[in-house]
């Protein structure tokens, strides 16, 4: 029979769990998305906690004997390896991401010297529009990617006046993201 004191601590710790990942995730600093797993977790550990006889129950089945709260652990640590796995495999895509913008900017470094190049005997009014047009190839493919994978990024309101050629184009982008 699981203790009562390890029963209250364990539902109490685990309810604090879910408590906080709620806290993080209205103070928006975890996503839904990947809190999901943490409050799965939250919450089975809390209902084995508070549900002494159905823990007792599930440690029979899996075949302990001598200390059935040892079945919270295991359960603790199945969905910390859930999570683990799960985290691999954002970091994963986010790794692809950070290499394909490095060879991004790469490609707009080497455009830009190229610009440099053909402009010193050129038109000063060119070669700001060259870079202009280097940038833009280089930002709408991150911010179709970017939207892609986050859609509440899609979601803002898109600008059609801005002018590409628009001198102060960077100030604008600055401007609009600050929260305001």
């Amino acid at each position: 029979m699981t203790p009562l004191a390890v029963s209250i601590a364990g539902a109490v710790a685990s309810f604090v769990l879910v408590l906080v990942v709620l806290e993080l995730i209205r103070s928006r600093r975890l996503r839904e998305r990947y809190a999901l797993l943490w409050l799965v977790t939250g919450i089975a550990l809390t209902v084995l906690s508070a549900w002494r006889e159905g823990l007792n129950t599930i440690a029979g089945w899996l075949g302990v004997r001598s200390y059935p709260p040892a079945v919270l652990f295991a359960v603790g640590i199945l969905f910390i390896l859930a999570v683990l796995l799960h985290y691999s495999t954002v970091i994963s895509r986010l790794s692809d991401q950070n290499v394909l913008l490095a060879q991004r900017l790469a490609l707009l470094e080497q455009e830009l010297h190229e610009a440099e190049q053909r402009s010193r005997h050129g038109d000063p009014e060119r070669l700001a529009d060259e870079i202009r047009i280097a940038v833009l190839r280089v930002v709408e493919p991150v911010r179709r990617d970017r939207d892609a994978v986050d859609p509440r990024s899609a979601a803002r309101p898109v600008d059609e006046s801005i002018d590409p050629r628009d001198p102060d184009l960077g100030q604008h982008e600055v401007a609009q993201s600050r929260p305001g």
